[in-house]
């Protein structure tokens, strides 16, 4: 079976939401008005996180300091790393997190060479912290985490998608696999819709169900 694994970054691989972490510290502004019009879908998580983090002027080695003193991670997210690395299957982070601690997060545990990035990159500036958002690969996705659910299937992968969030809904709906951390808002959405997905608290649960995936489709 040709399965890609794709997981969200904040609130999913790690606890708390380092966005959100980082603007109730330093942002300057009511961002979580802005938060409640990208969960009502009257605005993209490009324009949302534009807005917000325009109220954000600290530079990237404050920013990693505090989410190093604050950020744990999902409990046994390394099994899932483990599992992809000895079976050969793509592992990917697609984030609308901070690219640079991401990156960071990966050399410190020792999964960089396991786990590629897919995340808008930042630039602190006078008027606040700007990004540069991922290129979109297939015309009519929805933001550039649905983009990427879309793209690797149309190469014919199976896809597994991994989310917690409003900007994960759409490539959970998308995904072969949708996996969606239990009790967050994004299970609240599929509840509320009737969107297929798997709950999870911890990565052993996602590789016990990534197993018994491969060995199904094996079998059909």
């Amino acid at each position: 079976m040709d399965l890609i694994v794709i997981t969200d970054f904040d609130g999913t691989v790690v606890i708390p939401d380092t966005a959100e972490f980082v603007l109730d510290r330093f942002a300057d502004g009511d961002w979580r008005a802005l938060d409640d019009m990208h969960n009502r879908g009257e605005i993209s998580i490009e324009e949302c996180m534009e807005r917000q983090f325009a109220m954000v002027r600290i530079p990237r080695v404050i920013i990693a300091k505090e989410l190093d003193s604050a950020v744990t991670v999902r409990p046994r997210f390394g099994e899932l790393v483990e599992y992809c690395r000895r079976e050969r299957i793509p592992l990917r982070i697609t984030s609308a997190g901070f690219d640079f601690y991401i990156r960071h997060f990966l050399e410190r545990n020792r999964w960089s060479s396991d786990i590629d990035v897919v995340a808008p990159t930042m630039r602190v500036t006078d008027s606040g912290i700007r990004f540069k958002f991922p290129r979109r690969l297939v015309e009519g996705s929805v933001n550039f985490k649905d983009d990427r659910v879309r793209y690797y299937k149309r190469k014919g992968r199976q896809v597994a998608y991994l989310g917690d969030g409003k900007s994960d809904y759409e490539a959970v709906r998308n995904a072969d696999l949708p996996f969606v951390v239990k009790g967050s808002k994004l299970e609240e959405f599929c509840d509320r819709d009737g969107v297929e997905h798997f709950p999870f608290e911890n990565f052993r649960e996602v590789v016990d169900r990534i197993v018994e995936f491969e060995s199904s489709a094996h079998n059909v």
